[in-house]
């Protein structure tokens, strides 16, 4: 809405919602364009929306390493590629505590946006997710409340870290 030209990545290789949300399809994304940076342009990944300036990144194909995809040099030029060309890039990853993804990425990017679910996140949960961030030293420049609720009590059971995880 600002004018911006916009990319957001998904870099939840595990279990991807980009494509469900903006009805696009994943099979062909970061994850490929990673496994493959020799072949394929970057161009052939990025999707445009119905939202102006806003183009997406699908995952991809699932792949059996995450981790080191998103850790790989491939991924640094991902991203010096999409900050030549766009405006702003947002990389969703997944939670940072169930798996390492999210750090790996945090690591490689300017600053990082923390979004909590109301009702659901425990605080001793979001402190250990702050203790991690620190621990790849990313510049955390805020947290978002998401799904609030005036029903919501202070603190929220943590099954849904363990759901991602294992489902």
């Amino acid at each position: 809405q600002l004018g911006r030209k916009t990319v957001i990545v998904d870099t939840d290789l595990r279990k991807p919602m980009l494509h469900k949300i903006f009805d696009i399809k994943r099979e062909i994304g970061v994850s490929d364009y990673l496994n493959d940076i020799e072949n394929l342009k970057i161009e052939t990944i990025i999707k445009q929306t119905e939202v102006e300036n806003l183009s997406v990144i699908p995952s991809g194909k699932l792949m059996p390493n995450p981790s080191e995809l998103l850790g790989s040099k491939n991924m640094k030029q991902v991203i010096l590629e999409l900050k030549n060309n766009f405006d702003l890039v947002i990389f969703d990853t997944p939670p940072i505590i169930p798996v390492t993804d999210s750090r790996v990425v945090a690591n490689q990017i300017d600053s990082m946006l923390l979004i909590v679910k109301s009702g659901q996140t425990d605080y001793n949960l979001l402190k250990r997710a702050k203790t991690l961030l620190d621990s790849v030293n990313t510049t955390l420049v805020g947290c978002v409340l998401n799904a609030f609720s005036s029903k919501h009590g202070a603190y929220g059971d943590y099954a849904s870290y363990y759901e991602y995880y294992y489902s």
